[in-house]
Parts: C-alpha cells; sequence; structure tokens
C-alpha cells in the first residue's frame, strides 16, 4: 500500500500590512507542514523574534520590527517566505510616510512708533499652537481665523520713555517648534522736536 499523500499546508495570517511612519512592530503567523525560511526583506523590516505555536502543523508567529520611515513617501516592502519544494508566499509591508509639519509666522520683526498702536500677524498652522507676548506692554486682544490659518491681534502700549523698547512674542507649536516675533518700538521723541 503506498504512503498516503500528506496534503502539504503552507499558509501566512494576513498577505498584506499597513503600518505608520514611526517605528513599530508586526507579526505574521505561518503555518506549515514542512520547512521553510524567510528567503527576503527590505532593509527597514528586521525579525525580532520567532515563536513556535503548534505541533505537527507547526505554526510559528514571526514578529518583525519595521523602522521609522523618514522619508517624504510612503514605501512598500516584501517579507518572502519559501518552503522547501520552492513554494513561495509574499507579505506586503505598506508603511506611511509622516506628513510634514506646516508652522509660519507673516513676519517675525514688527518696528512701531512710540504711540499705543495694533498689529496683526498671521499664523499659518496644520496643527496646535500657543501665543505668548514675554512682556506686559504687549497684549492680544483677539484672534481669528480656521483651517489652518488664523489672525492674532496684539495691542502695544504707548512707549512714554525716550528710550526705543524691545520685546518678544514666542509662538511655539504642540511639537515645541517655537518662532520669535521681535517687536521694537521707538522711544517718545516728542519733547525733542517740540510738539509735546
Amino acid at each position: 500500500i503506498p504512503d498516503k499523500e500528506i496534503d502539504r499546508i503552507f499558509e501566512v495570517s494576513e498577505k498584506e500590512i499597513s503600518v505608520p511612519y514611526n517605528e513599530s512592530t508586526i507579526e505574521v503567523t505561518v503555518k506549515a507542514n514542512m520547512d521553510y525560511n524567510i528567503v527576503s526583506m527590505p532593509d527597514w523590516i528586521t525579525e525580532i523574534t520567532t515563536k513556535v505555536v503548534g505541533g505537527e502543523e507547526k505554526t510559528v508567529v514571526h514578529k518583525f520590527k519595521v523602522a521609522e520611515n523618514k522619508g517624504s513617501e510612503a514605501r512598500t516592502g516584501v517579507i518572502e517566505f519559501c518552503n522547501e519544494e520552492q513554494s513561495r508566499i509574499q507579505v506586503t509591508v505598506n508603511q506611511a510616510y509622516k506628513v510634514p509639519v506646516k508652522f509660519e509666522i507673516s513676519q517675525t520683526e514688527i518696528v512701531l512708533g512710540a504711540e499705543k498702536s495694533t498689529f496683526e500677524l498671521t499664523i499659518t498652522s496644520s496643527i496646535g499652537y500657543q501665543v505668548k507676548p514675554e512682556v506686559n506692554w504687549i497684549r492680544q486682544t483677539a484672534a481669528s481665523g480656521g483651517n489652518g490659518v488664523y489672525t492674532h491681534t496684539f495691542e502695544v502700549a504707548e512707549n512714554t520713555s525716550t528710550t526705543a523698547r524691545e520685546g518678544v512674542i514666542v509662538v511655539c507649536n504642540d511639537e515645541q517648534m517655537c518662532i520669535p516675533v521681535l517687536v521694537k518700538q521707538k522711544g517718545d521723541m516728542s519733547w525733542v522736536d517740540g510738539t509735546f
């Protein structure tokens, strides 16, 4: 009586995996009743552990580390498994890319006269941010806008001194990127030119 033909089992838990741009781990479960190897994978994926959980129909959990995608485009790589009969299974890994944070201010230096005045800053930001005047003679009086473009209005107190002064408004986004805005205010020269 000839030996009963053994049904060959060689399958993976999923053939496509999507991951975010940052470093992450993925698992691929392989069920096989014959020997197999990983024959190729991209250099940004490395196997970190292998755990056998089955008996005769061997089930193996492969854990992989996916490196952070620092590029400006999504990328795709293939982990290829090959058994002793040269049958191959491919698992496609799709990794997103980090969308760059937009963070701009319309001007980073403001020059004003000694009199009480107002000015506006337009802030373009794709994430949240905070606005903080660092001196008490500059205060924010209004903010408006939406869809990533915001207008902030500031009031500057009169400079009654003859000495010019400088103050800074610091704008920091939620990723701790900060942009300083320098405000220069002239001194009061009205007593010099006789225009009291």
